[in-house]
């Protein structure tokens, strides 16, 4: 399996081009992954498109596990990381 970091490092030509996974991908999700603002704020089809990002369980799980509340349900926030989560 061909790894994304070696890839980009092969292609960049300095340590600025690396950050680009980080500040591009990593950023956006964890914005849109009702990290600043609950999900029910959003309109129905932002929710649905929302549900479908991985950081959006992540957080909903992690609120659950402080605050006891969530703005997804827990099982399918397990049953989502679980999924979405790398091969080993």
């Amino acid at each position: 399996m061909i790894d994304s970091s070696r890839v980009t490092g092969t292609r960049a030509n300095g340590f600025e081009q690396l950050q680009f996974v980080p500040l591009q991908v990593i950023t956006s999700l964890t914005c849109l992954g009702s990290t600043f603002q609950p999900i029910d704020v959003l309109p129905p089809f932002w929710r649905t498109v929302t549900l479908f990002n991985p950081v959006v369980h992540l957080v909903g799980g992690f609120r659950w596990s402080v605050c006891n509340l969530g703005g997804v349900s827990v099982g399918i926030s397990r049953l989502r990381v679980l999924v979405s989560r790398p091969p080993a």
